[in-house]
């Protein structure tokens, strides 16, 4: 990523086992320094190796990437939003996006709260919990979708398995980038907003519209046909994934026996029945063809 004045970089490697809360991954400056020195000579572009990014940084760490979506997001008069209740890597970047959308969750309805309360009717401790209760459960379901789309993705890009690297390697490329980048607006398109501004958004022809306007749509219609709605049908990363891995994994069992299936001769006369060209014919070719090219 880079900016005018400055340029972001990472480097990802594959732990040799998972590490769980809550031991936490450590790595001192040398280890840094190490890590960095064995892909020093990997280019990361026409006229550049990582080495040199690496010597010409401002900064740099050796951390590890946390990920999960906790059970309980609050208790008492305290309620957490962002990655202190869910964390994803940052391969899809939806971190600060999902952050975000909690925010405007919980001030959605703290405000629709403080419009029911006066000076003489604060809300009790029963209440608070309610409305807590209410933004997990609206909450969780959502950034559940975002966590497993950046899980996943993470081990795509890290090759985890034979099955990710040729996914990644193969089947991603044949799909091309716009698969994925519909795949991300489905799930930006069901991202909510505040609903006590008077913010109106621009009416524009788009391939996706937000969910919460096709819903409205749809509710205004009411009894009539409303046609074919994109999000009509949840958008599973996880789903997505696993049907991708599985025609990775049929594409090589096919790979494997088409190299691995023995070949069997033609007798002359079949291949003569078949209208195909006799083995005099293919030895004069290739004789001939060698002929040329020496």
């Amino acid at each position: 990523m880079t900016q005018p004045d400055y340029t972001y970089f990472f480097v990802h490697w594959k732990l040799q086992r998972p590490i769980h809360w809550p031991n936490k991954a450590k790595w001192s400056e040398e280890e840094a320094e190490k890590a960095a020195a064995s892909v020093a000579d990997h280019p990361v572009s026409d006229t550049m190796v990582f080495g040199e990014l690496w010597r010409n940084r401002i900064r740099g760490h050796l951390i590890g990437l946390q990920e999960g979506v906790f059970n309980h997001w609050h208790h008492g008069r305290i309620v957490l939003v962002g990655d202190a209740v869910h964390k994803v890597t940052p391969n899809f970047a939806l971190g600060a996006n999902c952050a975000l959308e909690s925010a405007v969750v919980l001030v959605n309805k703290l405000v629709g709260l403080n419009r029911t309360i006066s000076e003489n009717n604060r809300p009790d401790a029963g209440t608070i919990t309610k409305l807590f209760n209410e933004y997990q459960a609206e909450r969780k379901p959502r950034m559940t979708e975002a966590f497993e789309a950046s899980h996943l993705m993470t081990r795509l890009q890290a090759y985890d398995g034979l099955i990710n690297h040729f996914t990644m390697r193969v089947m991603v490329p044949l799909l091309g980038q716009s698969t994925f980048a519909d795949k991300l607006a489905e799930l930006v398109s069901g991202a909510p907003k505040f609903d006590f501004l008077p913010v109106k958004y621009p009416s524009v022809a788009t391939t996706y519209q937000w969910k919460d306007e096709i819903q409205a749509e749809v509710a205004r219609v009411s009894g009539q046909s409303a046609g074919k709605v994109q999000g009509s049908v949840p958008n599973h990363p996880r789903v997505a994934f696993w049907t991708l891995q599985v025609v990775a994994f049929l594409t090589l069992l096919w790979m494997f026996i088409v190299r691995s299936a023995p070949g069997q001769p033609l007798p002359l006369d079949q291949a003569q029945q078949l209208g195909l060209p006799s083995l005099e014919v293919n030895a004069s070719q290739r004789h001939v063809l060698a002929g040329i090219q020496t």
